[in-house]
């Protein structure tokens, strides 16, 4: 049901993130310490790992929160 009002941005990187070994408990990133739901919402947020840009960094990202 939230699928329909969660950008797709959001919804591929709590994927990626879902899916990365950093990812430790309270759903957090070992190398940044972020809690990754709020940070995979942050349009220009970036991945410390290179596994997902910021909206300043990924054209596809860019024209979709324009």
């Amino acid at each position: 049901m939230l699928d329909n009002i969660i950008p797709e941005f959001v919804l591929n990187r709590k994927e990626i993130c879902k899916q990365c070994d950093k990812l430790i408990e309270l759903n957090r990133c070992s190398i940044c310490g972020c809690f990754m739901d709020v940070k995979v919402a942050l349009p220009s947020a970036s991945c410390p790992d290179n596994k997902w840009l910021g909206i300043n960094n990924n054209i596809k990202e860019v024209i979709w929160y324009l």
